[in-house]
């Protein structure tokens, strides 16, 4: 905790930290999905989550009593190596966007603008969505 964190916060790092290991699961499965569907924008996020919660496992194993190095630096190079496939993912996110075309403002290429490019989904994503029947 630092001179601002709230309660809550160290509540939710708290749980971060509890269920590391079943969220790195989860991750990885998820990872082999997002690399089937070419979702590169989501993949990096998935990796940026991955080298945080290596780098918390490195973190928390210094902490204990007998520290053994060899698993340390094993989570650290982890969370090194999903820092590189992150940055692949938002290469190859970057090179898609490129090839299809990036949409700009009319009056300015360099205008910081929301584009309306709209991401595809397909018709099983959207009956899976639960708010689906809220509409």
């Amino acid at each position: 905790m630092n001179a601002i964190s709230e309660p809550v916060d160290a509540f939710g790092d708290f749980i971060d930290i509890h269920y590391a290991d079943q969220e790195l699961l989860r991750l990885e499965k998820r990872v082999a999905k997002l690399k089937e569907e070419g979702e590169w924008g989501e993949l990096a996020f998935a990796y940026s989550i991955l080298s945080d919660l290596c780098r918390t496992k490195a973190a928390l194993l210094l902490e204990e009593d007998n520290i053994d190095m060899d698993k340390v630096n094993d989570w650290k190079m982890k969370a090194e190596q999903y820092k590189k496939l992150k940055k692949d993912a938002l290469l190859k996110l970057d090179t898609e966007e490129l090839e299809r075309g990036v949409r700009t403002d009319e009056e300015s290429l360099f205008a910081e603008s929301e584009t309306k490019i709209k991401k595809e989904r397909k018709i099983e994503d959207i009956f899976d969505d639960p708010g689906f029947l809220e509409f």
